[in-house]
């Protein structure tokens, strides 16, 4: 995979998403007090959302905006890509003899920081 950006140290981040180094080391302090747990239905069952408070929303926005979506995508994914939708999914799979589909329970609590960082290196 081509290397499209230098980031590797909390300096070059601060600086690619235009926030200084004091407000990442901030947030970061504790990450976990940054969530707040609601409860929600979606097709009469109950699904737990960990949602982020209004400055780490601001941080993860200004990632995704000048980070990933910079980043070209194969057309088979979808979900992650701006102008990506559940129907151009679909298409994708229109005859295909097999489709697959995964929801990881607890995906994003187990995910851990340190593997965070080592995909962005």
């Amino acid at each position: 995979m081509e290397k499209i950006f230098n980031i590797n140290t909390i300096d070059e981040l601060a600086a690619c998403l235009g926030v200084s180094k004091g407000k990442l080391e901030d947030i970061t302090i504790n990450i976990k007090g940054r969530y707040k747990s609601r409860v929600i239905f979606k097709k009469k069952k109950k699904r737990r959302i960990d949602e982020p408070d209004i400055e780490l929303k601001k941080i993860q926005k200004l990632i995704n905006k000048r980070i990933l979506q910079k980043i070209n995508l194969p057309d088979t994914i979808q979900g992650s890509k701006k102008k990506g939708s559940i129907k151009k999914n679909a298409e994708l799979h229109i005859a295909q003899k097999i489709v697959g589909n995964l929801d990881i329970k607890d995906f994003f609590p187990s995910v851990k920081s340190e593997r965070v960082k080592s995909v962005f290196i």
